[in-house]
């Protein structure tokens, strides 16, 4: 069993920006889907403006340390990055990041209607100017092998309490070596986002929140500390041994192994 995350990841600026002005164009993006999605398409770009796109692709734990270096640097590489929701307010109010909003103007294609007002508000703007577009985002969702939970008669879980319960009791040692054949659950518990990321799903299915109607932080609430107590509970019975090392990508293997 597994959750996954609700994380809203931004790319910066649209490919077709740089039509007028330039003949490379550089770009750093996560090792996901979507952007694989937009390299098939590469061709296709390159043959009606005439620019090259030169494609980086790094996985999500090297990005944020691979970005820096190049936006604290005069001359950086990358002309167009791909910037989780935590960099969305660090990145333009370090001045690195360029308005978007004369682009979005010369660039038909481009509507910001098409994009969620929230989620456009929340992550594309900082202090009223529009620095990033969305790209795509994750969805919340719990993951489970549906043949497990039939063997065991379990249902699916309604609460956050009832899901650590149901992980402790598909947590099993199938040959009695006294040592787990099967883990209830895979978590994330790397530093700094992914235990962040994986931590919130308890909070906030606790009740609870990061911070109260006035921006005072609440996460020593009793919500939060129930959290807490099911989220290390979980960890520590009922995932893998290397759980609190694992990112996305380390999370998401033990589940595709079986």
């Amino acid at each position: 069993i597994c959750f996954t995350f609700s994380v809203v990841i931004l790319c910066c600026v649209s490919l077709l920006t740089f039509a007028a002005s330039a003949k490379t164009i550089h770009l750093l993006m996560e090792a996901v889907p979507d952007t694989f999605y937009i390299q098939d398409l590469l061709p296709e770009f390159e043959k009606e403006t005439g620019i090259k796109v030169e494609f980086e692709i790094v996985n999500y734990a090297q990005m944020h340390g691979k970005l820096l270096p190049q936006l604290l640097s005069p001359k950086g590489v990358y002309d167009a990055i791909v910037v989780d929701n935590y960099w969305a307010g660090e990145f333009p109010a370090a001045g690195w990041l360029e308005r978007l909003e004369p682009y979005v103007e010369k660039t038909p294609g481009i509507k910001l209607e098409d994009y969620l007002p929230s989620m456009l508000d929340m992550v594309g703007y900082y202090e009223g100017k529009l620095y990033m577009i969305p790209f795509y985002n994750y969805t919340m969702i719990l993951i489970y092998r549906n043949d497990l939970l039939t063997q065991a008669g379990a249902v699916i879980p309604d609460t956050v309490e009832e899901y650590v319960d149901l992980c402790s009791r598909m947590t099993q040692d199938i040959d009695g070596d006294g040592e787990v054949d099967i883990y209830g659950t895979s978590m994330m518990g790397l530093k700094p986002d992914p235990i962040c990321m994986e931590w919130s799903n308890y909070l906030f299915s606790s009740g609870g929140d990061y911070y109260d109607e006035n921006w005072h932080a609440i996460i020593n609430s009793p919500e939060a500390v129930k959290a807490t107590r099911l989220y290390a509970k979980n960890m520590h019975l009922n995932a893998p041994m290397g759980a609190p090392g694992f990112g996305f990508d380390e999370a998401i293997n033990v589940v595709a192994q079986g």
